[in-house]
């Protein structure tokens, strides 16, 4: 399975809120970097898990992919994702060893 095929597995993962699937995309050192109003790190899988497992909480909304770009390796692949209520967010996601080891993630709106 390609890094964009993994990556695609991982969102609909998320959509489901399938988190034993989903975490299994995730290095447990990775590095998730949320800029919005705010700029926020996150260090390691539990962090992560913890924090996007509480985004969700009671929150039905579902993302698409609209736009992508990978690397010539596909290590480097970069996103712009909208929700149903039509937020943006450009997302970076960098591979290692066919796992996601950092996520950049800027909310446009």
């Amino acid at each position: 399975m390609t890094n964009i095929e993994k990556l695609w597995a991982f969102f609909e993962a998320e959509n489901q809120r399938n988190w034993a699937t989903y975490q299994t995309f995730l290095a447990d050192d990775i590095v998730w970097t949320l800029e919005g109003q705010e700029k926020h790190i996150f260090r390691g899988k539990a962090t992560y898990l913890e924090k996007i497992k509480a985004a969700y909480k009671d929150e039905d909304t579902r993302f698409s992919c609209i736009y992508h770009q990978a690397s010539s390796g596909q290590e480097r692949i970069v996103t712009i994702l909208q929700n149903d209520l039509g937020q943006l967010s450009c997302d970076i996601f960098e591979f290692k060893d066919g796992l996601i080891v950092k996520e950049w993630e800027y909310l446009l709106q």
